[in-house]
């Protein structure tokens, strides 16, 4: 099979921080139980209100990535190469949050398909 043909690999998707071994239990249980909202007034280039997740579980995630961010700059501060920093910088709690939940809806969504299937068949 030549070159031209040949099915490209993904590239792995790095880990970030919600592999560490707390924060993904505590992921996983926000997607079982999603933390509370509470909706926050957002200053910046305009002000809008935007609902943000709170709690115990947030705040620990928070210091989570807090901890991360400080090794992760460290780490770049001695060899000058910031990718993995600014990657990090960019999934903040609030983002890995809805993604757990994201995640675990498509996943219910999956099965219940699979079921329907199994059942017509």
């Amino acid at each position: 099979m030549s070159a031209l043909f040949a099915c490209p690999v993904a590239p792995a998707r790095p880990l970030d921080w919600t592999a560490i071994p707390e924060a993904a239990a505590l992921l996983a249980d926000c997607a079982a139980d999603p933390p509370p909202t509470r909706v926050t007034r957002i200053e910046g280039l305009s002000t809008y209100h935007a609902p943000l997740y709170v709690g115990a579980r947030v705040r620990r995630l928070r210091a989570i990535h807090r901890a991360e961010a400080r090794r992760l700059l460290a780490a770049a501060d001695a060899s000058r190469d910031y990718a993995a920093f600014e990657a990090h910088c960019r999934r903040n709690v609030q983002q890995a949050i809805a993604d757990a939940l994201l995640e675990a809806a498509l996943a219910r969504s999956a099965a219940c398909d699979a079921r329907a299937l199994a059942a017509t068949g």
